[in-house]
């Protein structure tokens, strides 16, 4: 996604880092193509991206591991959930506030 200001890109993507995916949101300089950050580093989840501020640096996001998900905002490295839910097969168990670590 690109920011509405036009200088950062702000992807999710994966990275065979140690065994199992490796997931993160990063940030890349939409002038040169180098990754300037990873926002939201090395965490067994999976996600998706919402919504960008004008200068990319708050994010919505939703995270998505084996038994939590979370929509929340991704600011300075830290995910604040709007939204959490424990997963069981049959799908939501139990929606919740507050901080879910990944």
């Amino acid at each position: 996604m690109l920011t509405p200001n036009g200088r950062t890109v702000v992807a999710t993507q994966t990275r065979d880092l140690h065994p199992g995916n490796e997931f993160e949101f990063a940030e890349y300089s939409a002038k040169t193509g180098r990754q300037i950050e990873a926002l939201l580093p090395e965490h067994d989840a999976t996600g998706d991206l919402g919504w960008a501020s004008p200068s990319g640096n708050v994010l919505i996001v939703e995270v998505a591991a084996e038994t939590h998900e979370v929509l929340g905002t991704l600011s300075g490295g830290r995910l604040t959930p709007i939204l959490s839910q424990t997963l069981g097969p049959g799908g939501p168990l139990q929606r919740f506030p507050g901080t879910i670590a990944f």
